[in-house]
């Protein structure tokens, strides 16, 4: 209880005591001189490109600065707005060197010593604004019915437009549009949208709307029997068709692989490939066997 009371006594003025000793301390520690990172944001302004030029590359978000400076002009640096206004005007076609001065941080340099920014210097690639008309595809069909395939596709209108970074819009081939699903013979018309582009730069003037007409015919079951020169066994296939297809040996391709090799016998698995939209439902036997050669 001795001890406590000890403690109690006197209490405002040892809270006091307490306050101005890390006041003191607080004070003397950041009065020493040391150095620092900070970093500023970077906001730009763009002057000079018009309609004609374009940015291509990401310029960075931040730069570091390395400061050798006292706390207290630290903590004030720390906490205060710092961004970096960069006027990128009159940029040139191709790639543009902008550099960063001491001058540019938005900073007094009273009582601070700059000695590094990082990055020093930013590539700003500059491409010309391309417009220019490409096909749009459907590049997949997903069929619900494994008996049904797809004749013919119509695509209408059959292009569209895309302005971009001419170093883009030149590789690009055909537009996709989204993937297209039948439940039965008897879905024929869509109506379709262009996929998502993994690119930021490309615009399309119009990616939506576009009508699709398939052709969807019914798959028959049918089957054929054939050799392969390895073997004289005969294998029976069995595939599906369209009504009208013409089918023969050359439709099918079968490929074998050697699985065992016992005393005087060879193992073959069996696989058959079918010329499309012919379909291979299963192949009788999936495995034969061949006599070893003396």
């Amino acid at each position: 209880m001795k001890s406590l009371s000890f403690i109690k006594e006197n209490l405002g003025l040892k809270i006091i005591s307490l306050i101005l000793g890390i006041i003191v301390w607080f004070n003397a520690t950041t009065d020493e001189i040391s150095v620092y990172t900070i970093p500023f944001k970077l906001s730009y302004t763009f002057q000079g490109l018009g309609d004609s030029l374009v940015i291509i590359n990401k310029l960075p978000d931040y730069i570091n600065a390395s400061i050798k400076t006292s706390g207290k002009t630290y903590l004030r640096i720390k906490f205060s707005e710092k961004v970096v206004y960069k006027n990128l005007s009159n940029l040139r076609y191709g790639i543009n060197e902008i550099k960063f001065d001491y001058e540019d941080l938005p900073i007094s340099l009273k009582d601070i010593e700059i000695f590094n920014i990082n990055p020093r210097t930013i590539l700003v690639q500059v491409d010309r604004v391309q417009k220019r008309k490409v096909p749009v595809k459907v590049v997949s069909v997903l069929l619900k019915n494994s008996t049904l395939f797809v004749r013919s596709i119509n695509v209408n209108p059959e292009t569209t437009t895309i302005i971009g970074p001419a170093s883009i819009v030149n590789k690009i081939q055909f537009l996709p549009l989204e993937p297209i699903e039948v439940m039965k013979s008897v879905d024929t018309l869509f109506v379709a949208k262009v996929e998502k582009l993994n690119n930021d730069f490309i615009r399309i003037e119009n990616g939506e709307g576009f009508k699709v007409r398939l052709s969807i015919d019914t798959l028959y079951k049918d089957s054929i029997f054939l050799r392969s020169k390895k073997f004289e066994q005969r294998i029976k296939i069995a595939y599906l068709r369209p009504s009208d297809y013409q089918v023969s040996h050359r439709s099918f391709n079968i490929k074998t692989t050697l699985i065992d090799s016992l005393e005087s016998l060879l193992v073959y698995k069996l696989e058959v490939e079918a010329t499309p939209p012919l379909k291979i439902l299963s192949v009788e036997p999936e495995m034969v066997t061949v006599k070893k050669s003396n």
